[in-house]
């Protein structure tokens, strides 16, 4: 296919060269004066720019803590440790406020030197475990015992795991010197 663009003549002249073409004229001449001048461009295109900051990676201070004086919590708080606009780290989306409370309690009784007052519970029934035979598995089975029976809940078992330096329950066989004292919580419930 071939694109042939005629500009600056009248629409009857383009179609008498066209004809010329089309019935075997090789070329067809144009008059110079036909042809509108182009002005070449007084100004050279600018590109505008604006540079954005580079965002600064926050260093993050374990000792850090919010305008409740109370520090940044992985069990409640959001992964980013942004606070809310007075400044009070923000909760995780569907936090159990009932949760979140008995933290905040732990860290204001903390905070204030003062023990936390519970109610006195019945001591759980000594049970003697042998450390060489609880396994990541044991530990796993008993979870699913308790959470398949309503005894424990899921946040629960993530508030049992956290508390001894696990993040999630695909890490338990990387700390088998917590496995004792997790099963030993366990079977408290």
């Amino acid at each position: 296919m071939i694109e042939i663009r005629i500009t600056g003549v009248s629409v009857e002249e383009a179609h008498d060269d066209m004809r010329m073409l089309l019935h075997g004229e090789s070329s067809v001449q144009v008059e110079r004066d036909k042809i509108p001048a182009l002005e070449p461009e007084t100004t050279e295109p600018t590109l505008e720019t604006t540079q954005t900051p580079e965002p600064q990676e926050r260093v993050i201070d374990p000792n850090e803590v919010d305008s409740a004086n109370r520090p940044w919590d992985a069990r409640i708080n959001t992964i980013k440790r942004t606070q809310t606009a007075v400044g009070i780290w923000k909760l995780k989306r569907g936090s159990d406020k009932v949760i979140v409370d008995s933290i905040y309690a732990e860290y204001d009784a903390k905070s204030a030197d003062t023990p936390v007052t519970t109610e006195p519970q019945e001591a759980a029934p000594a049970v003697t475990i042998e450390p060489d035979t609880i396994t990541p598995e044991s530990v796993q089975q008993k979870l699913a015992e308790l959470m398949g029976s309503g005894k424990m809940q899921a946040t629960d078992m993530m508030s049992l795991l956290s508390d001894n330096g696990i993040p999630n329950m695909q890490l338990l066989g990387e700390h088998p010197d917590a496995l004792p004292v997790i099963m030993a919580k366990l079977n408290e419930y």
